[in-house]
């Protein structure tokens, strides 16, 4: 594997150099605080890629910081980057698929490698994707969310107020009757959805209320919210079945409506990544977004682009 420059790194050196510096912060005080190397610090801060680990680290200690303030400053995010800045040498195994321990491809990482999606296991699993109907359920997805973006996500009680607006907005998908993860798929105003494209508001914005003015007539808006998989079954074929079923729940949806568009923010490279490889373009940079997060979207003129989009990418609805 060879380090490469990519754009998302040097996306990610820039948020950690300018948080530091607001802290007032060497990059030995960082070290000091972080316990990460110097020289990973500097590393990353020019747009080399450093371990999920260092990089958690880091962040962990700049809010840290950002709290111990004489005037509090409001928790950062800043999402690792995906592999796509990487240079990977794929090694064959016997049957010409990736060898166990090998580095994944991001489209691995997102939907599962080819021996994983043939393997016999989903054949036996009995895998199901089902509305979130009780508070039980719903509790299980905010305790996912809460798993999987620790630093920013809804409240418990925002995220019943969503559900209570729009109870068609959220599913899980379940492997032999275990909740695995969950999506959210939510109808917003026309408004709401060009100020997050001209990078004007943030994500607190999204509020119940706006949900259930959207819901009252056919939506041509969407925003997609908790694309979260255990992290037990993340990598397999879980994801696409996931996908498929969850889109296909959607084109029957009653509010369902062509031309339409989906607006989505990438909170982790596992998300980005599923974005992308099902088409979404890169709107925003983080830098540019209130959030500091990515905004994707993904504008689908009918029915048939959208079956075609997806059996592009070996989906069936």
């Amino acid at each position: 594997m060879t380090p490469k420059i990519s754009d998302a790194w040097i996306e990610t050196g820039l948020l950690i150099r300018k948080f530091r510096r607001e802290l007032a912060w060497t990059q030995e005080s960082l070290e000091q605080e972080s316990g990460v190397a110097v020289g990973s610090i500097k590393n990353v801060e020019s747009g080399r890629p450093i371990s999920p680990t260092s990089h958690h680290n880091i962040v962990k200690a700049l809010n840290r910081g950002r709290q111990l303030l004489e005037v509090p400053k409001p928790l950062v995010v800043i999402p690792f980057p995906d592999t796509i800045g990487l240079t990977v040498q794929e090694h064959q195994g016997r049957h010409g698929g990736r060898r166990s321990g090998d580095s994944p491809t991001p489209y691995e990482q997102a939907m599962g490698s080819l021996d994983e999606v043939m393997s016999p296991w989903h054949k036996k699993a009995k895998l199901a994707l089902l509305r979130i109907q009780t508070l039980e359920s719903l509790r299980e997805v905010w305790h996912l969310d809460q798993e999987s973006y620790p630093e920013y996500n809804f409240t418990f009680e925002k995220l019943k107020r969503l559900w209570d607006a729009y109870p068609e907005g959220l599913y899980g998908v379940y492997r032999d009757d275990q909740f695995r993860g969950a999506m959210g798929i939510w109808p917003v105003t026309k408004e709401w959805a060009d100020g997050m494209k001209a990078a004007q508001i943030r994500e607190e914005t999204f509020e119940p209320e706006i949900v259930s003015k959207a819901a009252t007539e056919r939506a041509d808006h969407w925003y997609i919210t908790g694309i979260v998989i255990q992290p037990a079954v993340q990598g397999t074929a879980l994801a696409k079945f996931f996908l498929e079923k969850r889109i296909g729940a959607w084109i029957k949806n009653r509010n369902a409506v062509f031309p339409s568009e989906f607006l989505a923010l990438g909170f982790s490279n596992r998300g980005q990544a599923i974005l992308r490889n099902f088409g979404f373009e890169l709107l925003r940079h983080g830098p540019e977004m209130p959030d500091l997060l990515p905004l994707y979207r993904l504008g689908i003129p009918n029915v048939e682009d959208l079956r075609a989009r997806l059996r592009n990418r070996g989906l069936e609805l």
